[in-house]
């Protein structure tokens, strides 16, 4: 009984500009109407759909991006207490309109409709929110299906297909964004039957800050490659993701049976939001590739200031293969530059080169603290057991403690074993891996070509490094061999090296 304004006259709930023919306008009210104009609003047509409610509210109007006469609108009504969900689409401009949502064909008799999209990269895939959440049709609006995922049920009031994305704003809960549509672009009733990898598509190299759970704003995507792929069933062996440069060497392989990282316990970097672990259950899996080379091969104790995790790879074209069993498949991985960046190809490829000869000369600086602490452990072992034997150990114990003080004077020049927590990189002086993991995280952390400073630091460092291990390895030539040489003698195996990192990930 109120006497305002919104209950004597109707209102354009909805107006839209066909993005095909300038001056071609499509409008919904609030009284159920809807009518189209050819000549710019001059003259206009009712061309409401037959079933649509009386004073229904057109709350959408969706011109197909792939179709000039083709449109969909959402009808709402719950105001008269009308719970029916109501989507129309016409594919001639109107003359003839045909009802997608029955209640029996997906989205239930009872649940009202606010917007329905296509999506502009697949004719005929469309989404629809609804007072209780989302759905999707494969088939043009023949059948419905949920798109709930995380989603909490509650009204969807409008959706935006963005660059592949699928953007949602809600009543109440905040804006939600599905990462990817590239699955659903591809998906068909053949695909499911059979293990497939689907087409990624293109991504960006960029840096993206990391959400914090406590913070305010929301949460970004993974920083990385969508790689998705599905199976009927779950498989029972090793499911693995290898993933090549353009020249077709192997950058990293990931297994669903094994960690990635050599050392997982001791890797000291702030990780990238990239999987460690391939997923490998029935129906649709998504794995996240980071662009990173494996991450530095770091020992226990290693407490820098610094970054030990792996390169990200140069922007270009790689090639990712999945495998399971005796099924594999294989596609290719464009990775683009930041749009930002005035970074060319050969200034990235230079940045990547040294990140990576950082990377494997902290390698080489951990592989000397393993074979420090491997032969002191050895030896240490060996001298105890003997001991317990009841053998003279005397003239052994004689040779091993020069050896000892040599090594472990090594070891204090490649590492600061005195950190236990971070703040001690404050405390204590920062020796050769520290100061090298803090210009390998610099580098790191830009689009841009190595400074000359960061080339002249990088190689005053690998000079120290290798005299400080070309002293390691005249201990071993030296000190270490007379050890043995003693062992030997009691009929006891030498002290054995460990292995060396592999270069070549």
């Amino acid at each position: 009984m109120e006497n305002t304004g919104v209950e004597v006259y109707s209102n354009i709930l909805s107006f839209e500009e066909s993005p095909h023919t300038p001056g071609l306008f499509w409008v919904g009210s609030s009284d159920g109407l809807v009518h189209i104009s050819r000549d710019a609003g001059k003259n206009w047509t009712n061309i409401t759909p037959k079933g649509t409610p009386r004073n229904g509210s057109i709350n959408i109007i969706e011109l197909s991006p792939h179709d000039p006469g083709r449109a969909f609108i959402a009808v709402l009504n719950y105001f008269f207490e009308d719970y029916r969900p109501y989507i129309f689409r016409t594919n001639d401009y109107g003359q003839s309109w045909e009802l997608l949502t029955s209640g029996k064909n997906g989205i239930p008799a009872d649940t009202p409709t606010r917007v329905v999209r296509e999506d502009p990269d697949r004719k005929g895939l469309l989404y629809a929110g609804t007072e209780f959440g989302m759905y999707v049709s494969f088939d043009d609006g023949k059948h419905w299906q949920s798109l709930q995922l995380n989603l909490p049920k509650i009204p969807v009031t409008d959706i935006r297909v963005h660059r592949q994305d699928l953007v949602l704003a809600t009543e109440g809960r905040s804006f939600w964004i599905l990462d990817d549509l590239t699955p659903l672009h591809q998906l068909s009733a053949e695909i499911i039957r059979n293990p497939h990898f689907f087409r990624p598509r293109d991504t960006y190299r960029m840096h993206m800050a990391r959400t914090r759970k406590s913070s305010p704003c929301g949460q970004n995507p993974p920083n990385g490659a969508f790689i998705f792929y599905s199976f009927p069933q779950a498989p029972e062996g090793e499911v693995t993701i290898q993933v090549s440069a353009p020249d077709g060497s192997i950058i990293q392989t990931y297994s669903s049976e094994r960690d990635p990282y050599p050392n997982p316990e001791f890797v000291n970097f702030n990780p990238s939001q990239g999987d460690k672990r391939v997923p490998k259950k029935a129906g649709l899996n998504r794995f996240v590739w980071d662009y990173r080379y494996p991450v530095v091969n770091t020992v226990e104790g290693a407490i820098v200031w610094g970054f030990t995790g792996g390169p990200r790879v140069a922007p270009g074209t790689y090639t990712v293969k999945i495998s399971a069993g005796d099924w594999s498949e294989t596609h290719p991985l464009t990775i683009l530059k930041d749009p930002r960046s005035q970074t060319t190809q050969a200034e990235f490829d230079e940045q990547v080169a040294l990140l990576l000869k950082m990377r494997d000369s902290l390698n080489e600086i951990y592989d000397g603290v393993r074979v420090v602490r491997e032969v002191r452990r050895q030896a240490k072992n060996l001298i105890q057991n003997l001991q317990a034997a009841c053998r003279d150990v005397g003239k052994l114990q004689e040779t091993a403690d020069p050896l000892f003080e040599k090594l472990t004077r090594i070891e204090e020049k490649l590492m600061q074993p005195k950190n236990t927590a971070d703040q001690d990189t404050e405390n204590f002086p920062t020796q050769l891996d520290n100061q090298l993991a803090y210009i390998y995280m610099k580098l790191d952390a830009t689009d841009f070509r190595p400074t000359d400073g960061q080339v002249e630091r990088f190689h005053d460092l690998e000079r120290e490094k290798e005299s400080r291990l070309k002293e390691l390895r005249d201990i071993l030539d030296t000190d270490l061999a007379a050890f043995n040489a003693l062992v030997q003698e009691l009929g006891t195996p030498p002290i054995i090296l460990p292995a060396p990192t592999d270069k070549k990930k």
